[in-house]
């Protein structure tokens, strides 16, 4: 959850509304790109596998 809300604070704090810039953001390199690129893909990752853990916890036990 934290990766998606600094996600977010990245976006809303002038650096980009989802819609496009009229101008390029500055103070923004491709260190901040490949960071916030790689945490969302690290989360994702995360996610999957959990879904795909047949020993996770909110699983119920087949009979």
């Amino acid at each position: 959850m934290n990766i998606a809300v600094g996600v977010a604070e990245l976006r809303n704090q002038g650096f980009g509304s989802g819609h496009g810039q009229a101008s390029a953001p500055s103070g923004l390199g491709v260190r901040h790109a490949r960071l916030t690129v790689n945490a969302a893909v690290t989360w994702c990752e995360l996610i999957l596998d959990t879904l795909a853990d047949p020993t996770a916890p909110w699983r119920k036990t087949q009979v």
